[in-house]
């Protein structure tokens, strides 16, 4: 095998070559953010690449196409892309990174193995290839905690925990600090047990400034991202922080997808014009910004843990010169 990796990592692949072989066709690997879990699923295709067989690797978000086929370049694995226009649509490769919103048009490519990025979240086109049986899937997820989500999967393998990849060096520590938050008291809450969004962005509004002002007295002026709770409340958010002199940019599902692709291609950057991204939900999955080190939780969180995890998971990766984390709470969700 070409690709290396991690003790943790080489288990988790090996444990689901076993399960494989002891008769198992739908497998959960469970990892933490930052864990690797695209370097897993790279080896994985990879060996079935070297068998002769066929893969997809299916996400759920366009801005996951390009990060998936730029890992697997790096690791030498030649593929094609199906999503809409993609310019490296190549559906003659044997391996193929996948969106799932494109499959559920087209239909999905003939393969072998089908590895479901972020597979707590399942979308109708998921549920009926698992129910065709006509591949091997592993699913891939840090946050397995989606109801009825057992009955998709027969075998889960947990490769290891946050606090032990901290301890060994693989994920960043961090230091959380209580901030001013938002009086939830009387904010009516949805059928799905969540706080209503409107009623939750009125609350959240009446605490924005002190949002910025503490990112002012403790986020060290790092990078980072803020979670808000609508748009509305993001483009405030922005608005006092570009006030402050800070450079916010937005990060959500009301943006054209070429100006998030932009953003980010800034954001990236070592040295970044852009200082922070505010998001809802739009950067809390399988967004890789490794230098990002202040989290900036502003969006209150009544049963969400999925989403509190993901958002948190984006500021613990590794960067070169990146001693930890700070988490700057306004939600209570910490």
């Amino acid at each position: 095998m070409k690709i290396d990796l991690r003790p943790y990592q080489a288990a988790a692949f090996d444990q689901a070559r076993e399960a494989v072989r002891q008769g198992k066709r739908r497998i959960l690997i469970v990892a933490p953010t930052g864990g690797g879990k695209t370097v897993i699923a790279s080896a994985l295709m990879e060996m079935v690449k070297n068998k002769g067989n066929r893969a997809n690797f299916v996400v759920d978000r366009l801005s996951l196409i390009n990060q998936t086929s730029e890992t697997f370049f790096r690791y030498g694995l030649e593929h094609g892309v199906i999503q809409s226009d993609h310019p490296n649509y190549r559906p003659s490769m044997g391996l193929q990174v996948c969106s799932i919103q494109t499959l559920s048009r087209r239909g999905w490519p003939a393969a072998d193995v089908d590895v479901f990025d972020e597979a707590h979240v399942l979308y109708a086109a998921h549920k009926a290839r698992m129910e065709s049986q006509d591949t091997i899937v592993c699913g891939l997820t840090a946050t397995p905690f989606t109801k009825g989500l057992g009955k998709w999967f027969d075998a889960v393998i947990n490769v290891t925990t946050t606090r032990k990849l901290i301890d060994d060096g693989w994920l960043s520590p961090y230091r959380v600090f209580s901030c001013v938050e938002p009086d939830m008291s009387g904010v009516s809450v949805t059928k799905k047990g969540e706080w209503d969004d409107k009623e939750s962005t009125k609350k959240a509004l009446e605490v924005v400034g002190d949002v910025v002002a503490e990112y002012i007295k403790f986020g060290e002026n790092r990078k980072f991202i803020c979670s808000g709770v609508t748009i509305a409340h993001c483009e405030e958010l922005k608005r006092q922080f570009l006030a402050a002199g800070i450079n916010a940019e937005m990060y959500t599902a009301g943006d054209r997808p070429e100006d998030r692709e932009e953003t980010v291609l800034e954001f990236r950057k070592p040295n970044s014009a852009i200082r922070g991204l505010i998001t809802v939900t739009a950067a809390s999955r399988g967004f890789d910004i490794p230098d990002v080190s202040c989290v900036i939780m502003a969006r209150p969180l009544r049963k969400s843990l999925a989403e509190h995890v993901q958002l948190l998971g984006r500021g613990l990766r590794i960067a070169e010169g990146k001693k930890d984390c700070i988490v700057l709470c306004h939600s209570g969700n910490m």
